[in-house]
């Protein structure tokens, strides 16, 4: 399987004046800002990274703070949104108001959701302002999905995604749609059968994934299983006009001495829903990483005066974060290019779907 959208590498060094400014001494702020607007969610996944952390902490953002942070983050440098979660983004009341916002402000917008919630009333407003729109279904048929979700949405969603797929073939646009499947012994006999549904959706992409936090043993069963199965299956889909990607993660132990530096913050750093800016969109329930509360301050105020983000950008080193990090490949094609083994004249004409590390 390959990356696809989500090679972090080639989307870090496409982006060629901000990977300029990153390496100067006026460093912009992330080009990609995640943004959790709840911590509110209508389901129940077993998978849930955040599960703990959003069942003790139900908050959701202002409207208000939201708005007025996104004119303050394209001065600084952004030029992406992914309204994602914590929670699911589309339970928010203002969701749909705050995306129009976003685009009219010239933003590339994303959207992360579970995808029970999609009205027909939205779809063109979704497929005109959304650069991507991924579903994440972690089950193939209705059994599988509800023991891994824990609602009976299958039916729901899938519906919309046939709606939304259609009208994006009418329309001819060019939002990216794709369906995030977390496969594992529970889900995978679902698989084959998934596939046909989403081709006959027009989705332009299935990532396939794994649960990252498992044993060897069960990444040899997933590789074996699920890793080469999809390897088969991706050479029929591709036929049809649909791409089966793998995803990002990079295990942190291939790369104990090198990248040295951490400087995904200055491509992707996010806001949760109780409003605090984070150094890194994997710490959004950690405090240590908080540099800053939009309930108290502006967003300009934050990133000009923080000394917490200063602090975090002198000591944070790539060896001593989690065992798996989204950002990695961010960190190492910087520092690629700092060591000269990459030349940034190669990737000025690479053509990128959108800004986002979705």
């Amino acid at each position: 399987m390959k990356l696809g959208i989500f090679d972090k590498y080639k989307t870090t060094l496409g982006q060629v004046s901000h990977v300029k400014r990153t390496l100067s001494k006026n460093k912009p702020t992330a080009i990609n800002f995640e943004i959790d607007l709840t911590n509110g969610c209508n389901h129940r996944c077993s998978f849930c990274q955040w599960g703990s952390y959003l069942e003790s902490n139900r908050a959701t953002l202002k409207s208000q703070i939201v708005v007025k942070a996104l004119p303050e983050l394209i001065h600084f440098g952004t030029k992406a949104i992914t309204w994602t979660g914590g929670g699911e983004p589309t339970v928010h009341k203002d969701f749909f108001k705050i995306l129009e916002k976003s685009y009219r402000l010239g933003l590339d917008n994303g959207l992360l959701t579970n995808g029970s919630l999609l009205k027909e009333k939205y779809d063109s407003q979704l497929l005109k302002q959304l650069v991507f729109l991924r579903i994440s279904m972690a089950g193939g048929n209705r059994k599988a999905y509800m023991k891994v979700q824990g609602r009976d949405d299958f039916d729901l969603v899938i519906n919309n995604l046939k709606r939304i797929g259609e009208l994006k073939k009418k329309k001819k646009s060019k939002t990216t749609l794709g369906v995030a499947f977390l496969a594992n012994k529970e889900n995978a006999d679902s698989l084959d059968d998934f596939i046909e549904t989403l081709i006959n959706a027009n989705c332009d992409y299935l990532q396939v994934r794994r649960d990252n936090y498992i044993s060897e043993k069960e990444k040899k069963w997933w590789h074996e299983n699920i890793g080469k199965k999809c390897e088969k299956l991706a050479k029929y889909t591709r036929k049809k006009g649909m791409d089966i990607l793998t995803e990002g993660y990079v295990s942190f132990q291939k790369y104990i001495k090198y990248p040295k530096k951490c400087f995904a913050h200055n491509f992707v750093m996010a806001i949760n829903a109780e409003g605090y800016v984070t150094f890194c969109k994997n710490t959004k329930d950690n405090p240590k990483f908080y540099i800053g509360d939009l309930n108290k301050q502006s967003f300009s105020q934050i990133w000009k005066n923080s000394k917490i983000n200063k602090n975090l950008e002198k000591n944070i080193k790539p060896s001593n974060c989690a065992t798996y990090c989204k950002n990695m490949q961010i960190n190492k094609a910087i520092e690629d290019l700092i060591n000269k083994k990459v030349n940034l004249d190669d990737y000025k004409n690479i053509k990128l779907e959108h800004k986002n590390f979705p």
